[in-house]
């Protein structure tokens, strides 16, 4: 055996334990791989769940956003109709001119009244 021979047996050596290391390195990469698959699989499988019930709460606020927008709205109208109706109410005793309203004119044409048939009814017994 010559020295070529003794070379190509070391290389020939050389290159099977570089292709049986190269063949365990892609192994353990499969394994990695097939974990990692696993991992997201999990993760997957637990996020799906977790996104699921944000879009139903967020769906239920959506909801109870809108019965409280539609409550507010009718509060605000029913409270702009009692300020104008205890407006409006407001201004009835605040027609008259100086310090008299219409209630108070009312009551003094009554008492006028009263007089004037007292008057009249002392008149006629005489």
């Amino acid at each position: 055996m010559g020295i070529n021979e003794v070379l190509i047996l070391i290389l020939l050596v050389v290159s099977i334990v570089a292709i049986v290391y190269l063949i365990n390195i892609l192994r353990k990469l499969g394994d990695l791989t097939e974990k990692m698959s696993d991992d997201i699989t999990e993760m997957k499988n637990e996020v799906v769940p977790a996104i699921q019930k944000l879009n139903e709460t967020l769906e239920n606020t959506s909801i109870i956003t809108g019965r409280i927008e539609r409550r507010s709205a009718e509060l605000d109208e029913q409270l702009v109709s009692l300020r104008d109706r205890l407006s409006s109410f407001g201004e009835g005793f605040s027609l008259g001119t100086g310090s008299q309203n219409p209630v108070q004119n009312l009551v003094g044409n009554i008492k006028a009244v009263k007089n004037g048939f007292s008057a009249f009814w002392s008149a006629f017994r005489k």
